[in-house]
């Protein structure tokens, strides 16, 4: 499906990447902030890359998930395309747990008017979820966002519009990361956005099916 890639404004990105960096509600003649040091997986990170591992499990299919889950929060082990070092593609296993699912507004993107025609009525829909690495290769800051989003009848709804920055909703998509080698005990929580068509959501599916590990029945998660 093509998709629409939008152009955010400038102005945006910049307030965006001041709020990432941490502000003071004082003026300068406060003297700079002292930022709390980091905890846990990121405490030595500076861009949000946890350190991860570099083990490798051997690959083993028979842990995938296979049909519905019981939940929108039930972790669902499921097979993941990522990258080597090497630049290498390949697949491996994560457990997938979603955590909730977000309706955003268009007006968290400040979009002109050209791109506000372009988006058209599609509506902005966060899935926040986190991965943990199950078995196979390791891989370089894994991008886990395979999701497609159905409605009641098993249709579709992404719009095939496609924002490369906006805004985030608070609460939704708080300290998201990746891990820098996706290996045994590695993890990572991140945020999918999804420009949905209009109509109520009501499952979401894993997307990726490797044609030479093929699965019984697609996994799905209810939403609500």
């Amino acid at each position: 499906m093509n998709r629409a890639l939008l152009a955010v404004p400038t102005s945006l990105v910049l307030a965006l990447a001041l709020a990432a960096c941490g502000g003071s509600d004082g003026d300068a003649s406060d003297g700079p902030s002292t930022e709390a040091p980091r905890t846990g997986v990121l405490a030595n990170s500076e861009f949000g890359l946890a350190d991860g591992s570099t083990t490798e499990v051997p690959f083993d299919p028979s842990v995938l998930s296979t049909g519905a889950q019981a939940d929108l929060t039930t972790p669902a082990t499921v097979l993941v395309p990522g990258i080597t070092s090497d630049a290498e593609e390949v697949a491996f296993t994560a457990e997938v747990e979603i955590e909730e699912v977000v309706e955003g507004s268009i007006e968290d993107f400040e979009l002109d008017a050209e791109n506000l025609a372009t988006v058209g009525d599609a509506v902005p829909y966060y899935i926040a979820f986190t991965a943990r690495y199950v078995n196979g290769p390791v891989a370089q800051q894994p991008d886990v966002t395979a999701f497609d989003v159905l409605d009641a009848s098993g249709t579709d709804l992404d719009s095939g519009v496609f924002l490369t920055f906006g805004g985030l909703p608070e609460g939704a998509c708080e300290e998201v990361y990746k891990a820098q080698a996706f290996g045994e005990d590695a993890q990572m929580r991140g945020c999918a956005l999804q420009f949905l068509s209009p109509g109520e959501p009501a499952t979401i599916q894993w997307a990726h099916v490797s044609p030479t590990t093929p699965v019984a029945e697609p996994v799905s998660w209810p939403i609500g």
